[in-house]
């Protein structure tokens, strides 16, 4: 029992500390009345997941079940020679190397089932200046609380070097 900030001491109010956000439960005359939750552990969650995503040297982007990019970093966009702009009006499936792209969407519908979690493949992406990039696609799937398919978490590590090397 410590002083609540807020001047809610007393014999019925309790509090304590968690993962470092503030959670208050509050007991009168004996029975519970409530629990108060303060959001820092989210706005710091959310804060490292963008800071996460935006400075990664390797491409990150979410993309819609249907292929469309919701979210892509930088990184990405140096990869492929597209603006943030210009792949939000695309899907991945119009940069995908033709012969690459059946076996890319045949993984994304097994994890789009269920049937894996998700998947990593070597495929070519072209490039806006016409040029291929091998890359390493990694992907998985986020689904809602309700099981239903949100977004794909997709990884892309330009390994065209690696390739030209073999």
């Amino acid at each position: 029992r410590g002083t609540h900030p807020h001047g809610w001491d007393g014999p019925g109010c309790n509090y304590g500390w968690s993962t470092g956000s503030r959670v208050e439960t509050v007991w009168a005359g004996g029975r519970f009345n409530g629990m108060i939750s303060y959001q820092t552990d989210r706005k710091m969650a959310d804060e490292q997941f963008r800071t996460a995503f935006d400075d990664a040297l390797v491409g990150i982007a979410l993309v819609a079940p249907d292929g469309s990019w919701l979210r892509v970093n930088e990184s990405l966009c140096d990869i492929v020679g597209y603006s943030r702009e210009q792949l939000y009006d695309m899907t991945f499936q119009d940069i995908t190397h033709p012969e690459d792209l059946d076996a890319d969407v045949a993984q994304l519908e097994e994890t789009l089932e269920g049937t894996r979690a998700g998947y990593q493949m070597e495929k070519r992406y072209l490039h806006k200046r016409g040029h291929i990039v091998w890359i390493l696609l990694s992907v998985s799937l986020v689904q809602s609380d309700s099981g239903e398919p949100e977004y794909f978490i997709s990884q892309i590590q330009d390994i065209t070097e690696r390739r030209r090397s073999r």
